[in-house]
């Protein structure tokens, strides 16, 4: 076939899969998640079937420091990569709902039902790094359940699988659940900290930030700055369902017994949005069983 000829003849199928995929994701989120294009000519037509492999796997392998995928199946050992990836989820939510169970925790009062990952997330059981990575195979096991079956490549079905087994056995280590998410906590003292940084708020007064922790709108006026939008993502997060109610009665519980007495116990006198950054941390104090992350690499160098 002459090139033009070619060229002619693709363009328009081509073109029909890049533009509606630009529509839905950015284009530079396209070319990371584009593994190669193929372009056939059958009876029925044209075809172009593409093969996306998502950097969310290299993510999830480096947070989880997997350098090799031992122990997983070849790839003449997997026939089927898109059912071995759904069993595989399927297996690791198993080994979740068990967990809670050897725990003695029931989600039927809850609405993490059928979902004992997710609650396990929720409940802040896991470290930053590997909440990413259990995010990042939750949703490729999505996109996969969506898929065919040939675009899912085997070597990407192993990297996932490794991925899966890794998160497996962090689950099975699990002997109990601490009892609030301080991943939330510190992203609010994060976005308290950039408020402060601006030093654009100076005027807010101590009194206007007793009125909102009173009322209970803290959360809700704290977010509304620009330096705190990531905040509106804690607030209406199913992830962290709940966490709001529990930081505006902390903070309640904070005013109710020490408001007046600021300078006192904390030293703060003048500054509305230093004394929130400080009750804040005192949340965090007020509670107990934070561990330290001992794969630090000065602490390996000890």
């Amino acid at each position: 076939m002459e090139i033009i000829e070619f060229v002619a003849e693709i363009k328009w199928p081509i073109a029909a899969v890049v533009l509606g995929l630009i529509f839905k994701k950015p284009l530079s989120e396209l070319i990371t998640k584009t593994k190669n294009f193929e372009y056939r000519k059958n009876s029925d037509g044209h075809e172009v079937t593409a093969s996306f492999v998502s950097a969310g796997l290299v993510d999830a392998k480096q947070n989880l420091k997997i350098t090799n995928n031992a122990g997983e199946p070849s790839q003449e050992e997997l026939p089927d990569p898109k059912l071995s990836i759904i069993e595989a989820y399927k297996n690791l939510e198993i080994a979740a709902e068990q967990k809670l169970k050897e725990l003695n925790i029931s989600l039927s009062e809850t609405n993490f039902k059928g979902r004992a990952l997710s609650y396990l997330s929720y409940k802040g059981a896991f470290s930053p790094k590997i909440e990413s990575a259990i995010q990042d195979i939750q949703f490729l096991r999505n996109q996969v359940v969506h898929s065919s079956a040939e675009n899912i490549d085997k070597e990407d079905a192993i990297d996932y699988l490794s991925v899966i087994h890794k998160i497996e056995k962090i689950v099975n280590a699990l002997d109990r659940l601490p009892a609030m998410h301080l991943n939330a906590i510190t992203m609010i003292l994060r976005n308290i900290s950039v408020i402060l940084d601006s030093n654009k708020y100076t005027e807010i007064s101590i009194d206007e930030i007793h009125e909102h922790i009173e009322n209970g709108t803290i959360l809700d006026f704290i977010s509304g700055f620009d330096e705190a939008r990531e905040l509106k993502g804690i607030i209406e997060s199913d992830l962290w369902e709940g966490f709001d109610k529990f930081y505006v009665q902390s903070l309640q519980s904070i005013y109710y017994g020490y408001a007046g007495n600021e300078r006192r116990k904390w030293g703060i006198q003048n500054s509305g949005i230093c004394l929130l950054l400080a009750w804040t941390n005192e949340i965090i104090q007020m509670g107990s069983g934070w561990h330290p992350n001992t794969d630090l690499s000065e602490l390996d160098e000890e």
